[in-house]
């Protein structure tokens, strides 16, 4: 079965081996981003917005106004911190999978247009 996404089928047919990462959360976040750093920064970048949203909502709720607190800048260095992080883990695996030695792989394209 054929899919959109460059990496799910670079998986498939052996091109990338996600075996070698140990947490299935990387995993899912490298596929989910399509091993893209800017798709990846564009989904922090929206975790940190939701974040902001529901702390102020939040505010809103118990005290009735919205403020500003030293919570707000160490959530935002965490979800900033988690996203150099990631990229990081996503560059060292890419790089790691470019500079190994393996066999050639045979790519079948089936789709005649």
């Amino acid at each position: 079965m054929k899919t959109k996404s460059t990496a799910v089928n670079y998986v498939r047919i052996g091109l990338l081996n996600l075996s070698k990462l140990e947490s299935r959360f990387e995993k899912k976040l490298f596929l989910l981003c399509d091993f893209s750093v800017k798709r990846m920064f564009w989904l922090f970048f929206g975790v940190l917005l939701l974040e902001q949203f529901a702390s102020h909502s939040l505010e809103l709720l118990i005290w009735g106004e919205k403020f500003v607190h030293a919570l707000d800048p160490i959530f935002s260095f965490l979800i900033l911190g988690q996203f150099v992080r990631y990229a990081n883990r996503m560059g060292e695996f890419l790089l790691s999978e470019a500079t190994e030695r393996r066999g050639p792989v045979l790519i079948i394209d089936n789709d005649h247009k």
